[in-house]
């Protein structure tokens, strides 16, 4: 369970990073969020010692869906393409003041032998997109 919990932090802080430096580049996760709204705003009551990180997103989840509701009608059934028209629309007055959280920085820790993983890796992205003809059972690497 304490592993969940980390990775559902680690989740929710790149999604606070991308909310909160680069919002209007990364309006498909703002569709997302609006979308799975349910789902995010139970995880945050759920889950106390993540609400830190669900203020954000909480925020831009009901700035978003206030505007996404409003420019729909009931008698036009919303579509993906009309929903996001209306997050691009609401992302031009999108100016709430975020908690800032610091910048996240994730460090790649190399093993003692690389080329183990790297080599095999490569290779078989190679022959899996080259068009090659050769026999993999064949090959030694």
């Amino acid at each position: 369970a304490r592993v969940y919990g980390e990775l559902l932090r680690t989740c929710l802080e790149v999604i606070n990073s991308v909310i909160t430096y680069a919002l209007p580049r990364n309006l498909n996760l703002v569709y997302a969020l609006v979308h799975r709204k349910e789902a995010f705003l139970r995880a945050g009551g759920c889950h106390p010692p993540l609400s830190d990180l669900m203020g954000n997103v909480e925020s831009v989840i009901a700035f978003f869906a206030k505007r996404v509701d409003r420019g729909m009608s009931a008698s036009d059934p919303a579509s993906p393409e009309s929903v996001m028209q209306q997050i691009k629309d609401a992302s031009l007055s999108w100016g709430a003041h975020l908690r800032m959280f610091p910048e996240l920085r994730f460090s790649y820790q190399q093993d003692e032998r690389p080329e183990e993983f790297f080599v095999p890796y490569v290779w078989g992205i190679v022959l899996s997109h080259a068009g090659l003809t050769w026999n993999p059972q064949r090959l030694v690497l």
